[in-house]
């Protein structure tokens, strides 16, 4: 058979792509740090080179996203007159230490996927779930112990860290690829499995933002699914499932360990003083902040970073304003708001109902936009939609 040499490299195209955020998330922290080289005091993740490939070679450095380019690299100067004022002649190595976020836009704006790649994202998103999720299952019933990843209390279900990090962390990716996979995994059966076995992980995550995001995304396809004239009775409907849903997470212990997290030492113990904290940090230098990683020295971060070292604010939003002010806010504002324009998000589907679930319920989980491996994935997936604003997932492949 031969090959079609255009469909070969719609799949080279989108295997590259991901390639990177999928290694940030399986590989073990030994196997990510051997990939990783220092070059300036900035922490390049090898596979990202790949970047640069398909920007030079595939896009023919030609921008695909004006409006989005101009941001990033607008950002990204802010960032470096923010960090030199802030730390004078040792501006470098906080300046790269922060500059994940625009850095993801300006990927964004060269690169993102089209209707000609879709076909071809699940052969990445449907084994990524699958391992993901087995993790979160097999180490949160104490089936399996791995080394550098584990429980952050114990319990008859624990909550636990994976390859990726945080519990949120996985809980949020997982919930991004169960939206992905549910446009474009094409067979039906496999679908279902890939959807159940996601939903299982979310919920052992126990993290609250990434089930309340899963709740919001659920009931908004089954509201506009249920083929029934009478809105009453989809309410109905809907409302008795949230309480079978809420009697089987009751039944199985789950609704327990979420409550018992207030009351465990673990990330939740605090987050108020956290959170004043950086809104203390803020008032300190509320117009241009303190600089990068300040707060908190963030993944890129080299050994020469001057920051306090300190808890994060579980606060995307507060930490934003304490390490870059008012003025980084707002570019990161106009930013978001920017993405939602470009991308068509302002119409209703269940990919712009998932991005607005993360926007709103997820603010205090940082890691979603400071870390590349959240923000390129969550840009990426962004650039699908208008794709599939008018595409149901069980025609996309026909």
């Amino acid at each position: 058979m031969k090959l079609n040499r255009q469909k070969v490299k719609n799949f080279l195209y989108v295997f590259f792509l991901l390639l990177p955020i999928v290694l940030r998330w399986l590989l073990p922290i030994t196997l990510e740090n051997a990939l990783t080289i220092e070059i300036l005091y900035y922490k390049l993740f090898i596979p990202e080179l790949s970047y640069i490939i398909l920007i030079l070679f595939y896009r023919k450095f030609k921008v695909k996203h004006k409006s989005i380019f101009v941001i990033a690299i607008f950002g990204l100067l802010y960032n470096l007159i923010v960090d030199i004022l802030n730390f004078g002649t040792s501006f470098l190595p906080n300046f790269v230490s922060g500059t994940d976020y625009f850095y993801s836009l300006f990927l964004i704006s060269f690169l993102g996927l089209e209707k000609v790649n879709i076909r071809y994202i699940q052969y990445i998103t449907v084994p990524s779930i699958i391992i993901i999720s087995f993790q979160v299952i097999l180490l949160s019933l104490g089936v399996i112990n791995v080394e550098g990843v584990g429980n952050n209390y114990g319990g008859e279900i624990s909550r636990v860290n994976t390859t990726i990090g945080a519990a949120t962390g996985s809980g949020i990716i997982i919930f991004l690829l169960v939206v992905t996979n549910y446009y474009v995994v094409s067979k039906k059966i496999l679908s279902r499995i890939v959807f159940v076995i996601g939903v299982l992980a979310i919920l052992l995550t126990l993290s609250r933002g990434a089930i309340l995001c899963l709740l919001v995304f659920c009931f908004y396809i089954l509201f506009n699914n249920i083929k029934l004239k009478n809105i009453l009775f989809r309410f109905f409907l809907l409302g008795t499932s949230l309480i079978f849903l809420v009697f089987i997470n009751y039944k199985i212990g789950l609704l327990d360990m979420i409550e018992n997290r207030i009351e465990k030492d673990d990330v939740t113990s605090g987050r108020d003083y956290r959170v004043q904290y950086g809104i203390d940090l803020f008032k300190q230098n509320p117009i241009f902040g303190n600089g990068s990683s300040y707060t908190i020295a963030l993944k890129r971060a080299s050994e020469d970073v001057i920051t306090k070292s300190l808890y994060s604010p579980h606060n995307f939003y507060i930490l934003i304003l304490a390490d870059y002010g008012i003025y980084g806010f707002l570019l990161v504002l106009i930013s978001i708001l920017l993405l939602l324009k470009r991308f068509r998000l302002y119409i209703l589907n269940p990919l712009s109902i998932a991005i607005f679930s993360i926007l709103i319920i997820t603010f205090n989980t940082e890691i979603v936009f400071i870390y590349f491996e959240y923000i390129a994935f969550f840009v990426i997936i962004i650039s699908l939609n208008p794709n599939l604003i008018t595409i149901k997932s069980k025609t996309i492949n026909e």
